[in-house]
């Protein structure tokens, strides 16, 4: 039973390289004890170390007050650590290494931006107060909007496995696989399957996972997967070393099928998604599945990555004439978000669509982690007369974060901002829809580390039917959910309500 237990920790990469660093802080600490009696040099400089870094956070423009202030608190509150962790989990300087990753041209040929242009005249005839949204990622982000798209909204993870099988039992040429998470167990066989058979008849797999998200994936069973001629990469190796680039997750999860097809959304590769095993109650969850010309710009996206990490200099105009056209079903932008710049993309956009709503605003989100900015936006939204509800997790899979997520309620609410909790168990979707007119689906969470710190994706739908059908979703969820009042936060036991003011300080941290 040891022995087992011994091999699956070692068997995680993230247990081990959490397990160093934590060894290297305690013997930094241990260190800087021992000898600040006798070298109190030592103590003085850590400590000078920590005002820089607070001076280095108030120059930082356009950084949200709340991660400062979280920061601030620890690298004065916590004595000779505090600095030090700042440095290993605070910092957002990105490594050259990522800084360097580049997107392709996009307009890459003259009917392309013809068909741009034009879509983008459409739009700013029926839709004059959303053009700016649009112009907000081509600016950037650097994807543009497309109307020759087919969509279809994926209301839960059965939904998507069954789907996502189809069409890749039905793909021709290649296809390319970019996930946060990938579990071993039925979902992973399932589709490891088809890439094995596919691989094998002679289409080109390539398949990119994070690190951190996928630590089952070691040395051993990458090369054997690399056997069946399948191309994998790790984005951003754990490694037992002091570094922020460790801090820098690839949280996207894209499929591109032949160019053709194309998924976004928050359903990673693991059985919990499925709802074939258990972890918090029933898992929601929801993706996109998007057929057409948009599927262009998620093969830029995967492409713009694996061409990093493999040092291959595969052109995206070799994919040009993938592009298919179907049917509009309204306007669809994918975009991507990424800390190696100074913009924010998700939190901006997301922002954008509260403050410029009319009628409603309805958001799922499995953490609510947020800054002033945001906050105000929704309490003014719902202080308009605006109907704002936020559906949370009723069982969540981190406590803490859970915590901090619960310490926004009682602002939120009073302010008129009706709060639900999904009661079967933990929501994962990430979806807000505006007006019933226009939505954001995608990997961003309502938190700081999606915002400021995760490389993310997400589609910006215009009078899509899946933004229906998300309404619709959205609305079935509520029936499934508990409503918190005022009366459920004034029955709260004081010492609860004290812990979530105390946990709320290091929102920023999140």
């Amino acid at each position: 039973m040891i022995e087992t237990i011994y091999k699956k920790l070692l068997a995680h990469r993230r247990y081990v390289v959490t397990f160093l660093i934590l060894c290297q802080l305690g013997l930094i600490f241990y260190l800087t004890l021992s000898f600040s009696g006798s070298f109190r040099i030592i103590y003085f400089s850590i400590e000078a170390l920590g005002l820089i870094e607070v001076l280095y956070l108030s120059m930082q423009q356009g950084m949200n007050p709340r991660f400062t202030f979280s920061w601030t608190l620890v690298i004065l509150g916590i004595p000779l650590i505090g600095p030090v962790l700042y440095l290993l989990l605070g910092n957002r300087k990105i490594p050259k290494e990522l800084r360097r990753i580049e997107p392709f041209t996009h307009f890459v040929t003259q009917n392309l931006q013809e068909d741009h242009d034009l879509v983008k005249s459409e739009i700013k005839q029926k839709h004059p107060n959303l053009v700016k949204n649009v112009n907000y990622i081509e600016n950037i982000a650097q994807y543009p909007i497309y109307s020759s798209t087919k969509t279809k909204f994926m209301k839960s993870g059965e939904m998507k496995f069954q789907h996502l099988m189809k069409d890749l039992r039905s793909a021709q040429k290649y296809i390319f696989l970019e996930y946060f998470i990938v579990k071993k167990g039925y979902f992973w066989d399932c589709v490891y399957e088809i890439l094995r058979e596919k691989a094998q008849a002679g289409l080109k797999i390539k398949v990119l996972l994070d690190d951190f998200g996928s630590p089952e994936f070691d040395h051993e069973y990458l090369n054997e997967i690399r056997s069946y001629g399948i191309e994998i990469e790790l984005f951003n190796p754990l490694t037992a070393r002091f570094t922020v680039l460790m801090n820098n997750r690839n949280h996207r999860k894209i499929v591109v099928i032949d160019g053709q097809i194309g998924y976004v959304g928050g359903i990673n590769i693991a059985d919990e998604y499925i709802n074939r095993i258990e972890r918090f109650g029933h898992w929601k969850d929801v993706a996109v599945r998007i057929e057409g010309e948009a599927v262009f710009s998620l093969t830029e996206m995967f492409l713009q990555f694996f061409n990093y990490l493999t040092d291959q200099s595969e052109s995206i105009t070799d994919y040009v004439n993938d592009i298919v056209y179907r049917t509009a079903d309204g306007y669809v932008q994918p975009f991507s978000d990424s800390p190696t710049d100074s913009y924010f993309v998700s939190e901006t956009l997301h922002i954008n669509l509260i403050t410029q709503a009319n009628k409603s605003i309805h958001i799922c989100t499995p953490y609510l982690v947020i800054g002033y900015e945001m906050l105000r936006a929704l309490r003014a939204a719902a202080q308009s007369g605006i109907d704002v509800r936020i559906i949370l997790p009723g069982i969540p899979d981190k406590k803490l974060v859970n915590m901090i997520t619960k310490s926004y309620y009682d602002k939120l609410i009073k302010a008129g901002v009706r709060v639900y909790e999904y009661t079967p168990g933990f929501i994962h979707s990430k979806s807000i829809v505006v007006d019933g007119n226009e939505a954001v689906i995608g990997t961003a969470n309502f938190d700081f580390r999606s915002y400021y710190l995760n490389f993310e994706c997400g589609i910006y739908f215009i009078d899509s039917k899946t933004i229906k059908e998300c309404e619709l979703d959205f609305n079935e969820t509520l029936l499934m959910s508990d409503e918190i009042t005022t009366q459920n936060l004034n029955q709260l036991p004081f010492y609860q309500k004290i812990f979530r003011a105390f946990v709320s300080l290091f929102s920023g941290l999140m």
